[in-house]
């Protein structure tokens, strides 16, 4: 499909001139830091225009509400509104504010993480993870009701958030961690809290040099993996709701994370720029294959209008198919005939039941299929 297709509609609904739209076009794609094509960022401007915009691969119009959780969500501008900056701000120094008195004397620092504080994002991110670490001086004076909830989705002020709790000692190698934190990846858990632009101090004193460096940091891949696979396994189970839709957004994130450091032992970062930039890297070294970038996209794009590029369903098999595909021809960290890979999605977060039957039921030797 050309880039015409794309531009006329925005012309026509909009009045704007060929130029003003190409214009924009190149704002988008400057501010996502050139990780989108020409066709993404005028879907993306169409969107935010409330202009029927044409699919990429099929000749229908995708409208500009869809049913979401039985909602219909129509994309509009109002969330870049500066409103929702200082909005934000409250919300944490609040929040903050409520977890020292609860924690007190017992509360060494909070730390921020994931994309809720990444401020290179766009204003128009939907940023629905509030993560937050709290090192504590000792795990055993921490409330009975919070240690045994730490695991659970909380709300403050209509904000979900979640929480996690760890000391200084925990991080010092991963049996230590595994026992605060069972579940929770230390190599991941550990990047994010040691450098500056993973994480975010809120409160207390920062930690960072007294925790371990990670220049020799000894990946385990196949842990790192599964939990973009627990994403897409969650995706499946809840269709294609909107709680699926997100999901399959957290699973290619993942995903995208896990390649970065299994073809740069180096890579240090969680932005889902600089992860889209090493992306794009890989793949121009031949590393990675175009389709893992497509996938990175469509997602990044659902994060800015909770609406896919392409059809959701589609997309979704593609990639379980790619990952699968990968696996089977060893180009990722092991190579497994499919005996292996059922076993090795029986392992993780108690098995990947939906996706064991698409593995079982899947020919990996073959072409992707089209649809």
């Amino acid at each position: 499909m050309t880039l015409e297709k794309f531009i006329r509609p925005i012309i026509k609904d909009t009045g704007l001139s060929k130029k003003e739209v190409l214009e924009l076009m190149n704002a988008r794609k400057e501010e996502l830091k050139g990780l989108i094509s020409d066709k993404a960022a005028l879907f993306m401007l169409g969107r935010e225009l409330c202009v029927d915009m044409p699919n990429f691969k099929e000749n229908s119009i995708t409208k500009n509400t869809e049913k979401t959780d039985n909602l219909n969500v129509k994309i509009d501008s109002s969330w870049s509104s500066p409103d929702l900056s200082k909005n934000k701000s409250n919300l944490i120094n609040n929040l903050s504010t409520e977890l020292k008195n609860k924690h007190s004397d017992n509360l060494i620092a909070l730390f921020g993480i994931g994309s809720y504080f990444n401020d290179s994002l766009p204003s128009n991110w939907i940023k629905n993870d509030l993560d937050l670490i709290l090192i504590m001086k000792s795990i055993d004076n921490i409330p009975k009701e919070d240690w045994d909830n730490r695991f659970r989705i909380k709300k403050f002020n209509g904000q979900k958030y979640s929480t996690g709790y760890n000391t200084i000692e925990a991080y010092e190698n991963s049996a230590n961690f595994n026992k605060v934190s069972p579940g929770t990846n230390y190599e991941w858990s550990l990047i994010c809290l040691k450098h500056p632009k993973n994480s975010k101090l809120l409160y207390g004193k920062d930690i960072r040099s007294q925790i371990p460096a990670d220049i020799t940091l000894s990946f385990d891949y196949g842990d790192i993996l599964s939990r973009g696979f627990y994403h897409l396994e969650r995706s499946l189970q809840e269709g294609k709701a909107f709680s699926g839709k997100i999901r399959y957004s957290k699973a290619i994130f993942k995903i995208a994370f896990y390649m970065c450091i299994f073809f740069d032992n180096s890579f240090r970062h969680t932005s889902l720029v600089k992860i889209g930039e090493k992306l794009r890297q890989l793949n121009q070294q031949g590393k990675v294959d175009i389709q893992i970038l497509e996938f990175f996209e469509e997602a990044m794009i659902y994060r800015m209008t909770r609406l896919y590029k392409s059809n959701f369903s589609t997309l979704r098999k593609k990639t379980i198919y790619c990952m699968f595909s990968l696996l089977i021809k060893g180009k990722l960290h092991k190579k497994m005939n499919l005996k292996e890979l059922v076993k090795y999605l029986s392992i993780y977060f108690g098995g990947f039941p939906y996706l064991i039957r698409k593995a079982k039921k899947t020919s990996l030797n073959k072409t992707l299929p089209e649809n």
